[in-house]
């Protein structure tokens, strides 16, 4: 009797999961490689630090959509002159951001 199904695909599965493994562990070894080729070009320009000591940058979080902080604004201030203190609650009170 051969195999089962079960393991059958979990030895598929695991065979896929290994496959993007080792892409992913190319990745990362390329991008090392990018951070010693532009450490090395920062000590090249005169730079003394520790470039290790840069910290790394996150992912930008977009509160607004496509024009939407734009409309808002010129939502609330097409229904009376606002200053800039009105308008933001306005925006907060719009987003539910208000606790």
């Amino acid at each position: 009797m051969g195999q089962s199904i079960v393991v059958h695909g979990l030895i598929k599965k695991r065979a896929e999961i290994a496959g993007i493994h080792r892409v992913a562990v190319k990745a990362v070894e390329s991008i090392k490689d990018d951070l010693v080729a532009i450490d090395r070009a920062l000590h090249l320009c005169g730079y003394l630090e520790d470039p290790k000591v840069i910290a790394p940058r996150g992912k930008y979080k977009q509160m607004f959509g496509r024009n939407e902080l734009k409309l808002a604004i010129l939502d609330t201030l097409r229904k009376a002159p606002a200053d800039d203190l009105t308008v933001a609650d306005a925006i907060i009170e719009a987003k539910g951001w208000r606790q």
